[in-house]
């Protein structure tokens, strides 16, 4: 057998990685946010959010029926869209 079929295989952990948790506008429906607000600290204080993800991310799958106020979450194009159609808006640190 050669050499290097017997040499044991070990895969490639990227220390750097950033984890991104993503959330569908239909997934934040199903929730009562306190004014509509929707932010890491809510996700966390309502249980939604479990871990401790570096980065938070909504997507347009579903439609909006409130007028959310998203604070510091990145926002997919399409759904900053839909959110600003239903009369929410979107907050930035920046």
């Amino acid at each position: 057998m050669p050499l290097i079929l017997r040499i044991p295989k070990r895969g490639f952990k990227n220390p750097h990685r950033e984890e991104t948790i993503v959330f569908n506008i239909h997934r934040l429906e199903g929730h009562e946010f306190p004014d509509n607000l929707v932010s890491r600290e809510t996700l966390l204080e309502m249980g939604i959010l479990k871990g401790s993800a570096q980065k938070i991310k909504i997507l347009a799958l579903g439609e909006p029926t409130k007028a959310y106020t998203i604070q510091d979450l990145e926002v997919s194009t399409a759904a900053r869209e839909k959110i600003q159609k239903s009369g929410g808006r979107i907050l930035s640190s920046d």
